[in-house]
């Protein structure tokens, strides 16, 4: 070969090389906000390292031919991306998607709006920030920190906790280990109100707050195990804090602004050192739990060797089962609590009002010791609307009790869902001169 002849062939691989590579071609996607100009010539990825540009398309492949949701479907087959935008860029006489992602880091955080309000803090506002690691862009977080802090203008006071989350897999179990600093408003029993949308919606309308509350300052480590599947869940539990009575704040309301007649009621005040453990099975099927059943158990123990101010140790157990008859359903509930020693008043059964005893007042039944039982019937009408009956009772005893303990006390009624949304109910006390109460809730009682 000539010298010219290299010189040649050393411009024309200069010349091929200097000209910029193209685009990759996918020409089946669509802007249906412009689709009288047909598909788009070529795709580029811009802004990915740790996930490849083939992946991408190849994620990007398995979608609808509209862009938007072909890259919804992409960012479902691959969650490693913080944000994805895309726009059409004209090149010469080319259509270009452009598809700039940005990729989880491994040291993330979020910051949200923290809000409450309820009878005792009215409203609380503040910050919650959260700071999570993973080891690389595909593994889920390992760990993670926290601090949430917001002020209660109906009492004057800061709320606030802070801690550390480290999880691994051990077996098909996730291990979840958490330690936890606070000084936080907490509910004495939240089963009464599960439903945190609901308390504030409640509470802000008409005042029905639902919940008792007292203040926990200390400390608190966990060790929690759960399934793969998510059925079993066996959580460990030592608390090192003092627990604070809370009096009625805020008694104002949007449609009784003079304020209501519920009071919080008080907690026994002193320092609590305790161990827990807990185990719960969710056997429940579908998003609306229409059948099987679920089961939590907890055992607790407070020593006055181990600084406590109180001695006590207290068992609980919470059944609930759910029966498909047709197009009818069955739902049932079993609730026990047991204790021995002096347990602290946010420790004892408290039963009567919207989330127990649905026919009798709030507060009514209180003491160490009880069991709380309801069964509803719901008979379906049409789509999601059902006619509802049901029957509620209970009892406590024990050593203290400020409640008639001699007898079982029972509650009937009847009421309406309707479009499996609102649940509108009259209970009535069996026992004479007992009133008709309304109970208007959205939320599933359990």
């Amino acid at each position: 070969m000539g010298r010219w002849a290299r010189v040649g062939i050393v411009m024309a691989i200069a010349t091929l090389t200097a000209r910029p590579l193209p685009a990759r071609a996918a020409t089946r996607y669509i802007d249906r906000d412009d689709a009288e100009r047909g598909p788009v010539d070529a795709v580029r990825i811009v802004g990915n390292e740790g996930i490849g540009e083939n992946e991408i398309l190849n994620a990007l492949g398995q979608g609808p031919d509209d862009i938007r949701n072909a890259i919804r479907v992409m960012r479902g087959v691959l969650p490693y991306f913080r944000s994805v935008e895309w726009r059409i860029e004209e090149e010469d006489d080319r259509r270009v998607l452009l598809i700039d992602v940005v990729e989880h880091e491994e040291l993330e955080g979020l910051t949200e709006l923290s809000a409450a309000f309820n009878r005792v803090s009215g409203w609380a506002w503040g910050l919650r920030r959260d700071w999570w690691r993973r080891e690389d862009i595909r593994s889920e977080p390992k760990g993670r920190f926290f601090a949430e802090a917001r002020y209660a203008f109906g009492n004057d006071r800061w709320q606030h906790r802070y801690g550390a989350e480290a999880r691994w897999f051990v077996r098909r179990h996730e291990i979840t280990a958490t330690a936890l600093r606070q000084r936080w408003l907490a509910p004495h029993d939240l089963d009464a109100m599960p439903n945190n949308a609901e308390q504030t919606f409640l509470a802000m309308t008409y005042g029905a707050d639902f919940r008792d509350y007292h203040e926990r300052l200390g400390s608190e480590l966990s060790v929690r195990a759960q399934t793969e599947d998510t059925r079993h869940t066996t959580t460990m539990r030592m608390v090192a804090e003092r627990h604070v009575s809370m009096s009625t704040a805020s008694r104002w309301s949007l449609f009784a602004p003079r304020g209501g007649t519920e009071a919080n009621m008080p907690a026994t005040p002193g320092r609590l050192r305790a161990v827990a453990a807990e185990y719960e099975f969710d056997g429940r099927s579908g998003p609306v739990f229409t059948e099987g059943w679920a089961q939590a158990l907890s055992v607790e123990r407070s020593l006055p060797t181990l600084g406590s101010d109180f001695a006590f140790r207290r068992v609980q157990s919470h059944t609930r089962a759910y029966f498909r008859i047709g197009d009818d359903f069955v739902n049932a509930r079993l609730r026990l609590v047991l204790t021995g020693g002096d347990p602290p008043l946010q420790r004892q059964a408290i039963w009567g009002g919207s989330g127990s005893l649905r026919g009798y007042d709030r507060h009514e039944l209180v003491g160490p010791n009880g069991w709380l039982a309801n069964v509803e019937y719901r008979r379906h009408f049409f789509g999601g609307t059902y006619g509802l009956v049901f029957a509620d009772a209970a009892r406590v005893w024990g050593a203290g009790s400020g409640s008639d303990t001699t007898a079982v006390h029972a509650s009937v009624g009847y009421g309406i869902l309707l479009e499996n949304a609102l649940r509108v109910r009259v209970a009535r006390a069996l026992r004479s001169g007992a009133r008709a109460r309304w109970h208007v809730r959205w939320a599933r009682l359990f």
